[in-house]
């Protein structure tokens, strides 16, 4: 399991807009890479990256052709919604106002480890999203190949 991120935490954002972060997923990401981390906005949701791991989807972004307009276009969305992130003493990440709106999120959250990276959910979305449903489970499972 070294070197994955698992598990469930719900947390409430302070007053600050700061998070803190579970220790099991501190202790991995320092871990790994010494703390630095990038969050990327994406799908409604807010994802932490180590640094190793953003690196290498960041190399294949950068190296599409300037000269393809899609490439083009997929690399100015990229930049901008990309943040490098900083830990304070305590654990602690802070949320820009932006990037709690695009979420969905006004106080409470859902940190979920989703393997390679940490995803910050708004609790409400992640209620939505994820009601006890392990029939869709299941069939993303079958559809995936993960049951044979």
């Amino acid at each position: 399991m070294s070197g994955s991120l698992y598990g469930k935490y719900e947390k409430s954002i302070d007053a600050k807009g700061r998070l803190n972060i579970p220790k099991v997923f501190r202790d991995e990401l320092f871990k790994q890479e010494g703390g630095d981390i990038f969050l990327v906005t994406m799908d409604k949701v807010l994802m932490v990256f180590t640094e190793s791991t953003f690196d290498t989807i960041d190399r294949q972004i950068r190296d599409k052709s300037p000269l393809s307009r899609k490439a083009r276009e997929f690399q100015r969305i990229w930049g901008s919604i990309v943040t490098p992130l900083t830990w304070d003493l305590e654990g602690r990440i802070k949320l820009t106002e932006w990037q709690k709106r695009y979420a969905g999120i006004d106080r409470d959250v859902v940190l979920i480890g989703a393997w390679n990276r940490l995803e910050i959910w708004s609790r409400e979305k992640f209620e939505l999203e994820f009601r006890a449903d392990d029939q869709k489970f299941s069939d993303m499972a079958d559809e995936l190949n993960f049951l044979d």
